[in-house]
């Protein structure tokens, strides 16, 4: 939990309207950590998927790769694994676009846009992938992180922009597969 409060994590969310609409035993696992990059996730998601059982997976990722200067290509290769590892699992699976930051920077603007458009695309030819485009939940209307969503550094979400993440994955992707 990030500064011990649990609405810092976009599954808080998910459950709060998973609830309210009337899924009462739906739980949510977050096997993300901080600062992690994509290209390091496939062991961790294939020891998780061999260890426990999951109906849905929600891959968020890709974020902190492009801050590191890796071409969007190459992350959405590890993306493409990814969900591959959860699908061939059985496990349904949702792909989310990369969220936006909060200060204008070109190259990171650019990869985001190049990213988000291949995670799209993908999910467009594929039958066994939902995509939630929470950049266009979060982002502005110059394609930035507002103040109302921002931690205050340009890159973290606050509580609010949690909020925000949570219903996009809910009403864009999770919602969808449990075809409501």
């Amino acid at each position: 939990m990030f500064g011990g409060q649990e609405q810092f994590q976009y599954a808080y969310w998910l459950v709060k309207m998973a609830k309210s609409e009337g899924w009462k035993s739906i739980t949510f696992t977050n096997h993300g950590v901080p600062g992690d990059l994509a290209k390091s996730m496939p062991r961790r998601l294939t020891g998780a998927v061999m260890s426990d059982k999951f109906d849905f997976a929600i891959i968020l990722a890709g974020s902190n790769d492009l801050g590191w200067d890796y071409a969007p290509f190459s992350v959405f290769s590890s993306l493409r694994e990814l969900w591959n590892i959860s699908i061939n699992a059985g496990i349904k699976t949702i792909s989310c676009t990369i969220p936006p930051i909060g200060m204008d920077y070109p190259p990171i603007q650019s990869g985001q846009r190049e990213l988000n458009r291949m995670v799209v695309n993908e999910a467009e030819t594929r039958n066994d992938l939902v995509c939630a485009d929470v950049f266009s939940a979060l982002a502005d209307e110059k394609g930035l992180l507002p103040r109302k969503y921002d931690s205050g550094d340009g890159l973290h979400l606050n509580i609010e922009g949690y909020r925000c993440l949570g219903e996009a994955i809910w009403l864009k992707g999770l919602k969808r597969l449990l075809g409501d």
